[in-house]
């Protein structure tokens, strides 16, 4: 599955900022935020958090990005993509208290 490849700075709702349930209104709303704080400077907008780390943001990253999440197969794309990215394995309860090799297992799993 070659989608869930790319570099999760270019996953639009991370550039947004946004959780994969945003709605179409909330999308327009902090793409228009972002293109007017970006011409002023605004620290907070030319910067966001990734997986990866903090990533640099200009007008043409939000605009691509918005234009993305309004095509419906992108979006779903965009979707899966982030809520990959944002996976985390839950707590793994142990197996079997009487079981010794029960434990290393359960730290396996977390890895």
């Amino acid at each position: 599955m070659t989608a869930l490849r790319r570099d999760p700075r270019t996953n639009p709702f991370f550039v947004l900022e946004l959780p994969v349930t945003a709605t179409n209104v909330e999308i327009e709303r902090a793409g228009r935020k972002l293109l007017g704080l970006l011409p002023l400077g605004s620290e907070s907008a030319r910067t966001y958090g990734t997986p990866l780390g903090a990533a640099a943001r200009d007008e043409s990253t939000v605009r691509e990005a918005m234009n993305a999440l309004r095509d419906p197969s992108r979006r779903v794309i965009a979707e899966l993509e982030a809520a990959a990215y944002r996976f985390e394995l839950p707590e793994v309860p142990p197996l079997h208290p009487g079981f010794p090799e029960a434990e290393s297992l359960c730290v396996l799993a977390k890895r």
